[in-house]
């Protein structure tokens, strides 16, 4: 069994995302971002606490729990368009790809038509 040859992508695919699977990356930036936001609530809420005591921290946790939520929504908003994006440009990509090998075909079809015509018109100028 042979193996796969690898492609390696080159300075260019990598700036464009082109080399890379888009829903891999989104997903690892999607849980970064969550992590993070979940990280800021904590700050949020122990800073709260050390600074206002008791009501800090009630107040710290209830803003925690609206940060978490807005910053859920807002990633995942985000992390969509960017997806959309991507899908956008793979089928623009893809419909380029169509479109050349349906010329191609074209191509080799008109050239086979005149090929063809050319043999009948010698063939019916040789025959008297």
């Amino acid at each position: 069994m042979k193996f796969p040859e690898l492609d390696l992508p080159d300075a260019t695919q990598l700036l464009y995302f082109d080399s890379w699977e888009a829903d891999r990356l989104l997903r690892l930036t999607y849980y970064s971002s969550i992590l993070l936001v979940w990280f800021s609530a904590v700050v949020l809420t122990v800073w709260s606490t050390a600074n206002y005591a008791y009501a800090g921290l009630l107040v710290g946790v209830v803003l925690s729990l609206a940060l978490i939520c807005a910053g859920v929504l807002c990633v995942r908003l985000v992390l969509e368009g960017c997806l959309s994006v991507f899908m956008i440009r793979d089928a623009v990509v893809r419909a380029g790809e169509i479109h050349q090998a349906d010329a191609f075909e074209e191509e080799e079809e008109s050239e086979a038509l005149e090929e063809g015509s050319e043999e009948a018109s010698s063939l019916s100028s040789a025959s008297p």
